[in-house]
């Protein structure tokens, strides 16, 4: 097999061209979609996140290690052991939601299921 580096220097530039195109492609597509970001002054509890689930009736959940936070498009609802009962723990390690629409939702030490 013979190499040149006048033939690698043309793959460079097909390859580069490729990837010029895919990345225009991308930018477009990701023009159709909005992006932002959540803060605690949007109302999320902490700033750190550990965990997102989405639940079948559309929230959005989210835990972090001051609390949990139910998202529904424009506001946050925060559940912590200061507003909800049940809550031991603000430090949430994790969350999930089951094929039912029930919500676990981790704890450093333990787990509890808010049935929704």
């Amino acid at each position: 097999m013979n190499f040149s580096y006048r033939n690698s220097f043309r793959w460079q530039q097909v390859l580069f061209c490729l990837s010029f195109f895919v990345c225009l492609n991308a930018t477009a597509f990701a023009d159709e979609y909005g992006f932002g970001f959540w803060t605690t002054a949007s109302g999320l509890p902490q700033n750190t996140v550990n965990g997102i689930a989405r639940t079948p009736d559309g929230y959005l959940w989210l835990a972090a290690f001051d609390g949990l936070a139910r998202f529904d498009g424009v506001r946050f609802t925060v559940f912590d052991k200061g507003s909800s009962r049940g809550v031991v723990n603000n430090r949430f390690r994790g969350i999930f939601a089951d094929r039912d629409g029930a919500v676990w939702a981790l704890f450093l030490s333990a787990a509890v299921c808010v049935k929704l």
